[in-house]
């Protein structure tokens, strides 16, 4: 497994945030390579470089909840 990733909802959220948000990244991980030219992600890592991902679809629909 390299990415978990969550629907949004608050207490998934908060344990895919234990899970993933342990360490940096090393430079000396196999996927450092791969993810250091993207320039804004966050490179915040749980076990064996286990990385996070969020329904991009929850992240729009609180932004408008924001304007709105």
């Amino acid at each position: 497994v390299v990415s978990l990733a969550s629907d949004g909802e608050t207490r998934r959220g908060t344990s895919l945030t234990l899970l993933t948000f342990k360490n940096k990244l090393s430079p000396d991980s196999p996927i450092y390579p791969i993810l250091s030219p993207l320039r804004f992600m966050n490179f915040r890592v749980g076990d064996d470089d286990l990385t996070c991902d969020k329904d991009w679809k929850h992240i729009f629909k609180r932004f408008r909840n924001l304007l709105l």
